[in-house]
């Protein structure tokens, strides 16, 4: 009796060897299993955080670039609006100038236009020829104003356009003051032939104001 207990007790005992040797590489599998799972949990959640970093950081970049450009585009507006203001009180000063100092201005910018186009036309002659443009040189000028400027300083304009030319030492053309007025509120239109030159105030400002605000939106927009 006693060996076959000595037999059942050895037999029991390496079952339980067996049982405890089983469950250990049971716990080492399911704790690798485990390891491997936190690893596969973690480089997905990196990956998550990361993208969604990335996408932070581009919807904060779209954020703080729309921020500029709206700001931009304020300070934009205001220089825009003072230029405007600028140029609109120029355009003031210049039609409220004493009547001497305006008729001398409406001379400067008469006597310009036509000697700038005498210029081109004794270019083209040069170039081309009398007889493609020799017919030109003799055209009369027509010097136009607003209806209240041609009743009031129409001929003086005229006159001392004149002045100027010839203080140039250059042929004085025939400058005649136009039959209709211009529809402008100051400044003159000079005509010639099939062209003509606008020296409103209004046209004077508008190239001014252009440039101006070529210049804001250099200096904003590089």
């Amino acid at each position: 009796m006693n060996n076959l207990n000595l037999i059942l007790e050895k037999i029991a005992a390496e079952s339980q060897e067996k049982i405890d040797a089983a469950n250990e590489e049971r716990d080492k599998r399911i704790s690798e299993i485990d390891r491997a799972a936190e690893d596969k949990i973690s480089v997905i959640l990196s990956r998550a955080e990361s993208a969604a970093l990335k996408e932070y950081e581009t919807e904060v970049a779209r954020a703080e670039s729309a921020g500029k450009l709206a700001e931009r585009e304020i300070i934009l507006s205001a220089k825009s609006a003072l230029v405007d203001q600028v140029f609109s009180a120029a355009a003031d000063r210049i039609r409220s100038l004493p009547d001497e100092e305006y008729v001398a201005t409406l001379a400067r910018l008469l006597a310009g236009a036509v000697i700038e186009r005498q210029s081109a036309v004794e270019a083209l002659i040069e170039k081309y020829g009398e007889e493609e443009y020799g017919a030109d040189a003799g055209l009369p000028y027509d010097a136009a104003f607003s209806p209240e400027d041609t009743e009031k300083f129409g001929r003086e304009v005229i006159s001392k356009a004149e002045q100027l030319i010839a203080k140039r030492d250059l042929l004085v053309p025939r400058i005649r003051l136009a039959k209709t007025p211009a529809d402008i509120d100051g400044g003159v239109i000079v005509k010639y032939g099939e062209s003509e030159t606008n020296c409103s105030v209004e046209a004077m400002i508008a190239s001014a104001k252009e440039k101006a605000d070529a210049e804001v939106a250099a200096i904003l927009f590089p």
